[in-house]
């Protein structure tokens, strides 16, 4: 529904109107970019605006290739609604997954999802020849999409046929081979800039060993927090992570990690704090051009996480943050369907109230399902100025860059 009256005068950036109250507002567009959860763009997903009052304002479809510029207001409430049609019985009901965003300025670009070039669809096969290392009794390979899919080995312990996704070959990629003993990883293998098309047998070159970095935090308290960290390396499109000894008291973690140049590496440190009623976790986040190193950052770097507020939804949180976040994972058991809504806000003590969606749209929400999980979330990010600035981000990593985020879970499946 959209009852909108517009009055010819220019206001900022958008035009003045009045709404179902009778009240002023300033209307313009905002555009949306949305992807599903396998990276493939939304197209039909249905996009509602609700006003400062929680009335539906304006609905639209997103083209083909997802995206859309949709009417909205000043301060609007917008959701993107990206179906999943769940076969099975006639008591089968929709499923999908909601994303909303509050107080949304116009003018904005909104992203929901980001593309991921190794969603499922058509292959083609490649096939690599690994090194053999004495003591190895299998081998790992990986071009670093998340959908690769392996047929090998074939023939011999070392030689592999990969299922690369066809989007997954548009460019030169970087491949590992990974040598492992005792189910650790002892050594890679390691070709750069290759043109996956070339035709016939990839040869990869001789192994290398690994190099152990330490990921520290210094003034770690075991008593308050468990630690734990990883590393990932990017190069040619591709994501490689690493992983290590922790060293749950002291604070420290010892990845083992491929030698050589790579475009950006992004360190991951987690808290899980072991002195609190709900579990909650700090993750602390941050990606830095080139190879990794030895870092240590002091425990204060971490977000204070949020803890529960009165209400089923509610979270509180101290400090400063770009902006927070509900995750709700909901099920129905009798119609075999799942759900998930994601709603982002700027940073408030208010609580986060679900809007009312359009009748059509509500089988896609908890009504009548079962909440699986609840989980508040915070956010700061060095590379943001505040909510909006997030709220125009597109996805990709920013070398230099710091995330930081606190989670608390309110519902856990189970619980």
């Amino acid at each position: 529904m959209k009852a909108l009256l517009l009055i010819p005068a220019l206001a900022g950036c958008g035009l003045l109107g009045i709404n179902d109250t009778n009240t002023e507002v300033e209307v313009g567009t905002v555009h949306v970019v949305a992807f599903d959860r396998a990276g493939a763009p939304a197209g039909r997903a249905e996009v509602v605006v609700h006003d400062a009052n929680g009335v539906v304002f304006a609905r639209a479809t997103l083209a083909a290739d997802g995206t859309g510029d949709v009417d909205s207001v000043a301060g609007g409430t917008v959701t993107v609604a990206i179906r999943t049609e769940t076969a099975g019985s006639s008591l089968t009901k929709e499923s999908g997954e909601l994303t909303t965003f509050f107080a949304v300025p116009l003018d904005v670009t909104l992203h929901v999802g980001a593309a991921n070039p190794a969603r499922e669809g058509a292959t083609f096969d490649v096939s690599i020849q690994v090194p053999e290392k004495l003591g190895s009794p299998f081998y790992e390979v990986s071009v670093g999409c998340e959908n690769e899919g392996f047929s090998g080995p074939i023939q011999d312990e070392t030689l592999f046929l990969v299922h690369v996704p066809v989007d997954c070959g548009t460019s030169a990629r970087t491949i590992i081979a990974t040598a492992f003993q005792d189910f650790s990883p002892v050594a890679v293998s390691v070709l750069r800039g290759v043109d996956l098309h070339q035709g016939g047998t990839i040869e990869m070159p001789a192994y290398e060993p690994l190099r152990t970095v330490s990921l520290d935090i210094t003034g770690h308290d075991p008593d308050i927090s468990i630690y734990d960290g990883s590393i990932t390396l990017f190069n040619d499109g591709g994501r490689y992570p690493f992983f290590g000894e922790v060293d749950r008291e002291t604070g420290r973690c010892f990845p083992e990690v491929a030698t050589g140049d790579w475009q950006l590496t992004r360190y991951e440190r987690q808290l899980v704090f072991n002195d609190r009623d709900d579990l909650t976790f700090s993750v602390h986040e941050q990606v830095d051009a080139g190879a990794p190193t030895s870092t240590a950052i002091p425990d204060a770097d971490f977000l204070v996480p949020p803890v529960r507020a009165p209400g089923e939804l509610n979270f509180s949180f101290e400090g400063d943050i770009d902006y927070r976040m509900l995750d709700l994972r909901y099920r129905c058991f009798k119609c075999d369907a799942r759900g998930r809504w994601t709603l982002f806000a700027p940073p408030s003590d208010e609580p986060i109230v679900l809007p009312e969606m359009p009748a059509d749209l509500r089988p896609l929400t908890p009504r009548g399902a079962a909440l699986t999980t609840i989980a508040g979330h915070i956010f700061e990010a060095s590379e943001l100025a505040g909510y909006e600035a997030f709220l125009n981000a597109a996805p990709g990593l920013v070398p230099g860059s710091v995330h930081r985020e606190g989670i608390v879970v309110l519902l856990a499946e189970g619980d």
